[in-house]
């Protein structure tokens, strides 16, 4: 940077290089350079100022009110005096409660008016905007917009039609005032598919069937991505008959959705469960991913599942399930399977899951709660990954029964898909895997040969109950296998239940 402030250097780089190629090379560098740029030459600000204002920083931990106040302040009265910046701005990071300590509104829910005012005349003071992230928690790609439902009333009532995709989450609309940090409450999801014509993924949580309802006012033709997740009191026969307004859906995530614990009549809740399904696999026949956790899938479903062509993901609550469903769910190749709660599969299942991981096209296998699962059935699994298997990601999570034998049978018959693939192992809720190793007879653990021989492992879960030194030697042994895995311990993870005050 102290070479750019040398006269001669400055001017003859600058006077050298096209406007594109300045506006390109500030286009890779941190917004702390391109304000540093912006102050060297008129060229250099010319290059500098497209990216700075693509993608303004105006969020600091480090700000008090009053400073967070004076940028928010100034950034909003410059985006509205100049509208050349404004068309530049393409992506704005926003927290609520940094608008509400800005313009002075109160974050506890009574300023929502003033708040829709405030965001609006953002929104209209950059008509290029593609993406708008409302939370700080959330990280997203381009052309992603995730709003707090207050802003559903600052759309321009000529629509956003950049916007591609739209996020939001909201409270219970039976709530009189919204405590700080809350969502705000908002009735006007009917202007979702007016105003967003281009909309190809709608995600929500915390919805209700009024809400579901409105949002399907209208047709959604381009829509392929619905996700309504943490929705307890949703009912799935009111998605289900409203899914004619979305044809073209290919992605359903209802994770937390339809939770049969809210119903007082479970067989009630069975029975509108499976004709909710039938009829939304009926409209749906392009799936190809499908979440409903953790509600209990129907056994009656399940052959409709593995029916759909394109399916290559499944996550479902399998506690209802048993062998014969496991393996009609295995008859074909899948991506990612996803079982929670598989309390009721035995040995057998792991037989046909054994088969179809064998074919190289899983690369998500996620198995929990299997209580009756032992060590020969792992075996079985072990054998089956050996000869062909892809996955990265395995989980046999609360999966009691199994012990030391079973890592040991994943490091026999493990082979190249052991050295090659596996990047995540989660045997957390497992406790006789960490309490059976060999610590303190000169030989290594189960699990610290696994972690030798998997040179991709990256992420190891397990349970440490025991107050032993041998569990203290294994865990001691498995951390130096890790370690000693490739790339450098900071990528490396090793998480325990830990009783014992181990580093």
């Amino acid at each position: 940077m102290d070479d750019l402030h040398n006269r001669p250097f400055k001017r003859s780089l600058a006077a050298s290089l096209p406007p594109e190629i300045l506006v390109r090379i500030c286009s890779q560098l941190p917004p702390i350079t391109c304000h540093s740029l912006a102050l060297v030459s008129r060229s250099w600000n010319f290059a500098a100022t497209p990216t700075l204002y693509k993608s303004p920083t105006i969020i600091s931990e480090t700000w008090g009110a009053a400073v967070k106040a004076a940028k928010w302040t100034s950034l909003r009265q410059t985006l509205i005096s100049n509208p050349e910046l404004g068309r530049m701005v393409a992506r704005l990071d926003i927290r609520e409660r940094e608008i509400c300590e800005a313009f002075g509104l109160s974050s506890d829910g009574s300023s929502h008016e003033e708040f829709v005012a405030v965001a609006s005349s953002i929104l209209n003071a950059t008509p290029r905007l593609v993406e708008l992230n409302f939370d700080i928690i959330y990280r997203v790609s381009l052309r992603f917009i995730c709003w707090r439902s207050a802003v559903l009333l600052s759309i321009p009532e000529t629509g956003l039609p950049r916007i591609s995709r739209f996020s939001v989450t909201i409270a219970s609309r039976r709530v009189a005032t919204v405590p700080t940090g809350s969502y705000h409450i908002c009735e006007h999801w009917e202007r979702v598919p007016l105003l967003l014509p281009s909309l190809e993924s709608l995600a929500t949580a915390r919805c209700d069937n009024d809400c579901v309802r409105s949002m399907f006012s209208r047709p959604l033709p381009k829509l392929t991505n619905l996700e309504i997740v943490d929705s307890a009191s949703l009912r799935l026969n009111v998605l289900a008959d409203l899914a004619h307004m979305a044809p073209n859906v290919t992605r359903l995530n209802l994770l937390g959705a339809a939770y049969a614990g809210r119903w007082a009549d479970q067989k009630e809740y069975f029975t509108m469960l499976e004709e909710a399904i039938i009829k939304m696999f009926d409209v749906w026949k392009g799936l190809k991913l499908f979440y409903l956790t953790p509600s209990a899938f129907p056994p009656a479903c399940v052959e409709a599942l593995t029916s759909l062509q394109h399916i290559h993901t499944i996550a479902i609550g399998a506690e209802s399930l048993g062998d014969p469903e496991i393996r009609l769910l295995c008859s074909r190749p899948l991506k990612a399977l996803y079982l929670h709660r598989a309390s009721r599969i035995t040995d057998e299942s792991l037989k046909w899951v054994s088969d179809m991981v064998s074919l190289g096209d899983t690369e998500v296998l996620w198995i929990g709660g299997a209580h009756q699962l032992s060590d020969v059935g792992i075996e079985s699994l072990a054998q089956g990954l050996g000869k062909g298997g892809r996955v990265r990601i395995l989980c046999l999570e609360s999966c009691l029964s199994l012990t030391g034998r079973s890592v040991r049978a994943l490091v026999t018959h493990g082979g190249s898909w052991l050295s090659n693939h596996l990047e995540l192992l989660d045997l957390s809720g497992c406790p006789e895997i960490a309490e059976s190793g060999d610590g303190g007879t000169g030989k290594t653990s189960p699990l610290a040969d696994l972690c030798s021989a998997a040179r991709n492992l990256r992420r190891l879960e397990i349970m440490v109950v025991s107050d032993s030194e041998v569990a203290a030697h294994d865990f001691g042994e498995i951390r130096a296998a890790l370690a000693n895995n490739g790339g450098s311990a900071s990528f490396v993870t090793v998480e325990a239940v830990n009783h014992m005050g181990l580093p």
